[in-house]
């Protein structure tokens, strides 16, 4: 079954402002990036799919939890420039990993269930994609990193927060890349989108416990997230 993915971000959209008072703003993003999220909006560009911007989304929107409610979680959102101590790496995962366990959660909340694999698959390839792109000289194309086998990410309940807007962090973890893939198997409707990945990494990536989750892409031949 195909995922409604315009239909759903209609949906996303509404809910996020009913809900949680957050605006959806369609504008043209910078290169590299293709969403970005300031506490209290959720900004994404105008050229990416209906596809990524579900993920986009329900992503963000993960980190803008953590936004409003964890003051650490911030300071983990700002920029970092490859190469990055792998030492970082754990703390970035579980970041990545509870942001994607929000998004779940939302997706949920607005009654989008039929999308949880989808979810789970695109979230571990963005985390493989950044993980990569923090190593130094790695460079790829994203679609080879998009996994056969995955564990499903799990929901984890959203807590009650004010949004606040803290500035937008147009070079973060949290949007800094993108991993498209168009699940349809109408052929008219495959992504254009081009990522550039790394290599196959993180056994810890593929078999962690955690749910996992992340966010961030590449538009056309650069990163644009």
């Amino acid at each position: 079954m195909s995922i409604p993915f315009a239909d759903d971000c209609q949906k996303l959209e509404t809910h996020l402002k009913t809900r949680y008072g957050i605006r959806v703003v369609t504008r043209d993003i910078p290169d590299p990036l293709t969403g970005d999220p300031d506490g209290l909006e959720i900004h994404i560009d105008y050229a990416v799919t209906p596809e990524q911007r579900l993920f986009l989304l329900a992503h963000l929107f993960g980190h803008t939890v953590q936004w409003n409610t964890d003051p650490g979680a911030f300071e983990i959102g700002r920029k970092y420039q490859p190469p990055v101590d792998e030492g970082l790496f754990t703390a970035i995962l579980a970041y990545e990993n509870e942001a994607a366990s929000y998004g779940l959660a939302m997706l949920h909340q607005a009654g989008i269930a039929d999308a949880d694999e989808w979810f789970s698959a695109y979230s571990q390839c963005d985390q493989i994609y950044l993980l990569d792109f923090y190593r130094p000289g790695k460079k790829g194309d994203f679609r080879t990193f998009w996994p056969a086998s995955f564990p499903l990410i799990q929901p984890k309940p959203i807590p009650s927060f004010q949004a606040v807007r803290r500035g937008f962090r147009m070079d973060g973890v949290g949007y800094l890349r993108f991993c498209p893939r168009n699940l349809s198997s109408d052929p008219s409707q495959d992504d254009p989108f081009r990522s550039r990945a790394g290599s196959a990494l993180e056994e810890n990536l593929i078999t962690s416990p955690l749910p996992f989750g992340s966010t961030r892409h590449l538009n056309n031949e650069h990163a644009k997230n």
